[in-house]
């Protein structure tokens, strides 16, 4: 009797690869529900050392000092900006900030009382409490909770991000580590483009919200609406955020400017309308022009599937998340799986 084992039909062969497969992608998927949090607070980490790194790469490219020179020197500058921006600025933002916290509900309890006299002010009501779906106001202890949850996450964004720009190809190499010998240039080069894109998206991402703040602040100062400063800064923040970002930034604004007539409200509501068209068909095309061009409707796509996967830093992160994902898309599959040249 022979103790060798049957070979394996070349059918079962050709069904144990899909299988396999499958059971690798089922694999990955409950991976990455699970592991959410975390996923995200190391891309958060990436986003930032990827800046920094940016930063560092002008720092020698411009003059004789050695690469992590440049990059202490990054840091140092983006220290030297923020803590110079709050000793210049930042008493008034801060104050403006605190007060839009105490008056935006103010000013929604005025709205409120005023829609209420009105029947399609009250549809309007009780749409927004269907929306809320009844949730009433977080108590000040989970007000407080989530606040030094975030507080701690950001350390840990920051921690990494250092980590990880310090020394980047360190952990390139671990990664290409776990790739087949076969397919490690394509995939170092996949990472590479990857890199360049969410660089180049990066640094079009902040002049946009740069002029998306100044734009705000200033037209919000010559309409008279009150902390037009700390509402500027709000709407230059919120602009990361696509989509959501520009309508959370507008609301505060109209409510405080409500208080001081209807008139002037849909003036502040114009004003945010003009700028993030201004934004998107005048700037946005100027900067993508050297930075990555990323098609609107997969901008969409991202936010309704990262917003799904992740929930909101999935929705706050959708748009870089996407840049890295359709270069990756495109150089892994298109060109490398199915031999295609790109688009």
């Amino acid at each position: 009797m022979s103790d060798v084992a049957p070979a394996a039909s070349p059918g079962a062969a050709r069904f144990a690869v899909p299988a396999l497969t499958l059971v690798a992608i089922a694999g990955a998927a409950v991976a990455i529900w699970y592991l959410a949090d975390l996923l995200m607070l190391v891309f958060g980490s990436i986003v930032l050392a990827v800046l920094l790194r940016s930063i560092a790469s002008v720092i020698s490219d411009h003059t004789p000092l050695p690469e992590n020179v440049a990059f202490a020197g990054a840091i140092a500058l983006c220290l030297v900006l923020v803590i110079g921006a709050t000793l210049t600025a930042g008493s008034q933002i801060g104050g403006q900030m605190a007060q839009l916290v105490s008056k935006v509900p103010e000013a929604w309890s005025a709205v409120e009382k005023e829609l209420q006299q009105h029947q399609f002010g009250q549809l309007i009501l009780d749409g927004a409490q269907r929306l809320l779906d009844g949730k009433t106001v977080p108590s000040m202890y989970g007000f407080a909770t989530t606040a030094f949850g975030g507080l701690g996450d950001a350390l840990v964004v920051l921690v990494l991000a250092i980590l990880v720009g310090a020394n980047p190809g360190l952990y390139k190499r671990g990664l290409l580590a776990l790739i087949p010998r076969a397919g490690c240039d394509r995939v170092a080069d996949a990472l590479d483009a990857a890199g360049r894109a969410l660089r180049g998206w990066l640094l079009g991402r902040v002049i946009g919200m740069a002029i998306v703040g100044v734009l705000t602040g200033l037209g919000l100062w010559m309409l008279g609406v009150p902390m037009a400063l700390g509402l500027g800064f709000l709407a230059a923040v919120l602009d990361f955020v696509p989509f959501f970002g520009p309508i959370l930034a507008a609301v505060p604004a109209v409510l405080i400017a409500s208080g001081q007539g209807w008139a002037l409200a849909a003036y502040t509501a114009l004003l945010f309308l003009v700028v993030q068209n201004l934004e998107g068909y005048l700037f946005e095309p100027m900067i993508e022009k050297w930075a990555v061009h990323l098609p609107p409707a997969l901008t969409v796509l991202a936010v309704v599937i990262f917003g799904f996967l992740f929930g909101i830093p999935g929705i706050v992160f959708a748009t870089p998340l996407m840049v890295v994902t359709f270069v990756l898309v495109r150089k892994l599959y298109v060109q490398w799986a199915l031999g295609k040249a790109p688009g």
